[in-house]
């Protein structure tokens, strides 16, 4: 991404996509492509769109703990949910008919 915030936007686009659900680096992919037209209003996405599978892997294959953990850590602390309960409710992000990610 070669508008500078390439680095913000895999950091959004993966937040978005774990708590919505995506539980690896191919569903945050394909979470962007299904969000791609929400994330160009908000973000100002660069002309190559949504980062690769291959991309998320190489930002956070060497944060520990991954960001997967660290949103299902920071919603049970923060908001009071326990495992199995939904974190993400909201149509417009998750989808019609989708409940949201579950811890």
């Amino acid at each position: 991404m070669s508008n500078g915030r390439g680095s913000l936007h895999i950091l959004m686009i993966a937040l978005c996509a774990v708590v919505c659900g995506a539980d690896d680096f191919v569903a945050m992919e394909e979470w962007g492509h299904a969000k791609q037209d929400w994330l160009q209003e908000r973000l100002e996405l660069a002309a190559e769109g949504i980062p690769s599978h291959d991309t998320f892997g190489r930002v956070f294959t060497n944060w520990t703990p991954s960001p997967i953990d660290m949103v299902s850590a920071w919603a049970c602390q923060s908001g009071g949910a326990t495992a199995g309960d939904p974190v993400f409710r909201s149509p417009e992000i998750v989808g019609a008919g989708q409940v949201g990610m579950m811890l």
